[in-house]
C-alpha cells in the first residue's frame, strides 16, 4: 500500500508542477502579447492604442505637455528615395526622440509619419526646448536612400495644459499648433 500511496502522491505532485508550469508560461505569453499590442513594430515606440489606454479617459494635470511631430514631405521621401528609406527615416526619427525621452515621458508613433511625446510635469519652456532639440537633431541626421544620402525635417506642435484638461483637448491644441508650423514653412 505504501507504493500505491507514493505513486498517487507523485502523480498529484507532477500534475501540480505541470499546471504551475503551464500557468507561468501562459502568463509570460500574455505579457509578450500585451507588449506587442502596445508597441509599434517598426520603431519600437509605444503605439496609439497604448497612449490612449494610458491617457485617453484621464484629465491631465497642469504642466503636462503634448508634442506632436510630423515628418515633412514624407510621401516625397518614399517616392524619391524608396519605401525602405522612408522606413529608415521613421526609425531614425524615433531614435532622435528617444535621446530626449526621460523616465517620465511617453514617446509614441501615432501612425504613418506622425509621432507624439507626452511630458507630464514639463511646462512650456521645457517642452519647447525638447521640441527644438528633436527638430534640430533630426535635421542633422543623414539618411540613406536609393539615390544616396539625404536629410529630412520635421514640424512640431506643442501644447501645455494650464489647468486640468482632457487628453483629446490637448492633442487637438497640439495638432492645431502643428498645422500652424507646417503652414509657416515646415521644419519649425
Amino acid at each position: 500500500w505504501a507504493e500505491d500511496v507514493n505513486s498517487i502522491v507523485g502523480l498529484i505532485g507532477l500534475t501540480g508542477i505541470g499546471a504551475m508550469s503551464l500557468a507561468a508560461n501562459q502568463a509570460r505569453v500574455a505579457r509578450h502579447h500585451q507588449a506587442e499590442a502596445n508597441t509599434d513594430a517598426l520603431t519600437g515606440l509605444l503605439n496609439r492604442r497604448a497612449i490612449f489606454d494610458l491617457f485617453g479617459k484621464a484629465k491631465l494635470q497642469a504642466n503636462t505637455a503634448a508634442l506632436i511631430f510630423d515628418l515633412d514631405h514624407f510621401k516625397s521621401i518614399n517616392d524619391k528615395h524608396g519605401h525602405a528609406a522612408g522606413d529608415e527615416a521613421l526609425r531614425r526619427f524615433a531614435q532622435v526622440m528617444r535621446k530626449q525621452q526621460t523616465r517620465d515621458t511617453y514617446a509614441v508613433r501615432m501612425g504613418g509619419e506622425e509621432f507624439l511625446l507626452v511630458m507630464p510635469e514639463a511646462g512650456a519652456e521645457q517642452a519647447m526646448e525638447v521640441a527644438e532639440a528633436i527638430r534640430s537633431g533630426f535635421a542633422h541626421e543623414i539618411l540613406q536612400g536609393a539615390s544616396g544620402g539625404f536629410r529630412g525635417t520635421v514640424s512640431v506642435g506643442v501644447a501645455v495644459v494650464s489647468d486640468a484638461e482632457s487628453f483629446d483637448d490637448i492633442l487637438r491644441r497640439a495638432d492645431d499648433a502643428l498645422y500652424t508650423a507646417k503652414n509657416a514653412g515646415r521644419n519649425r
